[in-house]
């Protein structure tokens, strides 16, 4: 267990330790959240808005990968998003 100012914390509450490739998908979907419709609700991450980030700065030649793991992270983003407004409703 990790001690942080006289707190001791559980394994499963420690971050994990990010790779290069993981801190780079996290960085470019936290760039891309703001880009999402907001209305009624909050919509997924427009795939257009992801290919014109990847286009403008990334140049990921690997747009497939790029897709799957923005789409996986804003997939379980408003899965999360959406459980917590139906208990805030509650």
């Amino acid at each position: 267990m990790q001690e942080s100012e006289g707190l001791v914390l559980k394994p499963e509450l420690q971050a994990p330790e990010l790779t290069f490739f993981d801190e780079y998908y996290v960085k470019t979907f936290y760039r891309l959240t703001g880009s999402r419709q907001v209305g009624v609700g909050v919509a997924p991450i427009p795939i257009s808005e992801i290919l014109e980030y990847n286009e403008s700065y990334l140049h990921d030649e690997d747009v497939e990968m790029l897709l799957d793991v923005i789409q996986a992270a804003d997939s379980a983003y408003l899965t999360e998003y959406y459980k917590e407004q139906e208990t805030k409703a509650k």
